[in-house]
């Protein structure tokens, strides 16, 4: 019986797995134009959750960069 929970645990896992990649095409497409300011961020942070993953979770023409501590939308330069 704990086998059959063992192969069922490793099933859901990988279906979980496969269903958050995200599409190479999706990931490829969600690059802005531009580059993110430098970070000179020197100091001690406290981790928060990030405000975005990638670009295309920000508007206009923001990109999403390294604040640090995470990520935030900024300008591009």
């Amino acid at each position: 019986m704990s086998r059959f929970f063992v192969m069922f645990f490793l099933a859901s896992f990988l279906v979980a797995l496969t269903a958050s990649m995200p599409d190479s095409d999706v990931q490829a497409s969600s690059v802005k134009a531009g580059q993110c300011p430098p970070n000179d961020v020197i100091s001690t942070c406290v981790m928060d959750e990030s405000a975005c993953f990638s670009d295309s979770e920000c508007p206009d023409s923001s990109k999403c960069c390294s604040s640090g501590c995470g990520r935030k939308c900024v300008p591009a330069v």
